[in-house]
């Protein structure tokens, strides 16, 4: 079970699942929140797991013992298995949502999935990272009743938001990545220019968020609460706490999200 857990990234996971929920109570889907929380989740344990089961060679190559395959605590067989099923079930949950949100949610899984199975080693490994992400905030709006599509200003957000986290997390494995020969896109420009454009998305993407709702005197606090946020991110990669600077940009979705609420932007409903 702990196997099964941690391949799961749990915190990414766990975020993205509270995120879904979140965002669909706060555009009013009622009972459907809970559906669109269990879609999230077994989706995002799919995309863990098969990343984890894509990647068993290369981070036993790099020595990645806390990873779990690694580690001895689940066999590559098990979790590959566990992968399509989750798959599977999350795909065929998001119908009960409507097909039109359904459509569009598998777009984003199979996105989610091309970045585990082809695209992590190429120049092109954000551009899942922006389809999938991208793609939540219309997942969400289409499943209304009736349904409709968000501002763009909340897709670029979201899909910017993505894509930084996807620079950002890359800091911390810079060495094992070097080992393990893997070529996306950030590690092909380096560590540095990989910690700007990551925050630099990220910015991008709160900026977006912010013209969507009312401004309030909890909006103008969570604005400022941000970009303090971005400005902790940048100096931990510029001193190294790569950790840090990971956890610190999970809190900058959150924050994002905050936002969102606060200002009862209800994704332009």
């Amino acid at each position: 079970m702990r196997g099964f857990v941690l391949a799961t990234h749990f915190g990414p996971t766990l975020l993205v699942s509270a995120i879904a929920t979140i965002l669909s109570l706060e555009i009013g889907l009622g009972p459907k929140s809970l559906l669109m929380f269990l879609v999230a989740i077994t989706g995002q344990c799919s995309i863990g797991w098969s990343n984890d089961a894509a990647d068993a060679e290369r981070d036993k190559l790099a020595q990645r013992i806390a990873k779990p395959i690694v580690g001895g605590l689940i066999n590559q067989k098990t979790l590959w298995r566990s992968a399509q099923g989750a798959a599977l079930l999350s795909a065929a949950l998001s119908f009960f949502l409507g097909w039109e949100p359904a459509l569009l949610y598998i777009v984003a899984l199979a996105s989610a999935w091309s970045y585990n199975l082809v695209l992590k080693s190429t120049a092109l490994s954000p551009l899942p990272y922006a389809i999938s992400f991208g793609s939540l905030p219309a997942v969400i709006t289409l499943s209304a009743d009736p349904p409709y599509w968000p501002p763009i200003a909340g897709i670029l957000g979201a899909a910017m938001l993505g894509v930084g986290a996807h620079f950002i997390n890359t800091l911390k494995d810079t060495a094992s990545d070097h080992t393990a020969g893997v070529r996306g896109l950030p590690q092909r420009i380096g560590p540095q220019a990989s910690l700007w454009i990551g925050a630099g998305t990220s910015a991008a993407a709160f900026i977006f968020l912010m013209t969507l709702g009312t401004p309030t005197p909890w909006t103008a606090t969570l604005w400022v609460l941000g970009f303090l946020n971005l400005v902790i991110i940048i100096g931990c990669g510029l001193t190294r706490n790569t950790d840090w600077a990971w956890r610190f940009t999970l809190t900058e979705a959150f924050l994002c999200v905050a936002v969102l609420v606060s200002s009862g932007s209800s994704l332009g409903h």
